[in-house]
């Protein structure tokens, strides 16, 4: 299931499918969309910094404007912000304070 389209913020609500995927047994999931951004480097010549070019930048009348920068990397590689999100919820162990009284047992943790 392709469940997760990183443009913009739309990884915002990652952690609630990964539950879902947990708690099914016949779900499956962590299929985002995309992985990188798919941007050109271009240099302004204007100013002489440095940007990715996609969609209109090239003066084309058709394109498909910021729908190239959708991905959880930058074109070079850089993370986007949400990829932090996607790590943490990948994070391999699951730990929660059952009670704050003492435990007369020790405690168990789950590995995902």
């Amino acid at each position: 299931c392709e469940f997760a389209h990183a443009m913009g913020n739309s990884t915002g609500n990652y952690a609630d499918w990964w539950e879902l995927f947990a708690s099914l047994p016949y779900a499956q999931g962590g299929f985002i969309w995309d992985w990188a951004d798919q941007g050109l480097h271009q240099t302004d010549p204007k100013t002489g910094k440095h940007f990715w070019a996609y969609g209109g930048d090239f003066e084309c009348k058709q394109h498909d404007a910021q729908f190239c920068i959708n991905g959880l990397v930058f074109p070079d590689r850089t993370p986007h912000p949400a990829l932090h999100e996607v790590k943490h919820v990948h994070r391999p162990v699951d730990v929660a304070l059952l009670s704050a009284e003492p435990a007369a047992e020790p405690a168990a943790g789950k590995r995902r």
